[in-house]
């Protein structure tokens, strides 16, 4: 019994712990320049925190598209993607005076908050194999 036990765990172990392709596709893109940044989180405690992702993800906009796709690899969890439109290629959101994005930017769950970010539970969603995931840019 012991040895069955251990061939399931030999087999079943990999699988759980082998990440998952989650290819984002981002909507609404208003042109082509820069690229699109994703920063995922796993907890609400960490939510838009600086260096508190579990993974971040980068990629360039087809030339003359309105939507881009970027692919992450995650292990199977619950998280929350936070995106933005990088147009002028300097790594960060672009806010004005009062902190407004200047660039796209979107959330997992298309989630909106009133006066600010979502909060973390309205825009978790769940890995558990690959899968496609479309979020709509706001601008």
């Amino acid at each position: 019994m012991k040895k069955l036990i251990m061939v399931g765990v030999l087999f079943i172990t990999p699988l759980i712990l082998t990440a998952a392709e989650v290819s984002f596709v981002m909507k609404n893109l208003k042109n082509d320049e820069g690229s699109i940044r994703i920063a995922i989180y796993n907890s609400a405690e960490s939510f838009l925190k600086p260096g508190k992702t579990v993974s971040t993800c980068s990629g360039k906009i087809p030339l003359n598209k309105k939507e881009a796709r970027v692919v992450c690899e995650l292990k199977s969890g619950t998280y929350v993607a936070a995106v933005f439109h990088d147009e002028n290629g300097n790594g960060q959101l672009d806010t004005n005076f009062i902190k407004l994005p200047q660039e796209g930017y979107g959330f997992s769950n298309n989630a909106k908050g009133s006066l600010g970010p979502p909060e973390y539970e309205d825009a978790t969603f769940s890995v558990a194999g690959d899968m496609e995931y479309e979020i709509t840019l706001i601008y």
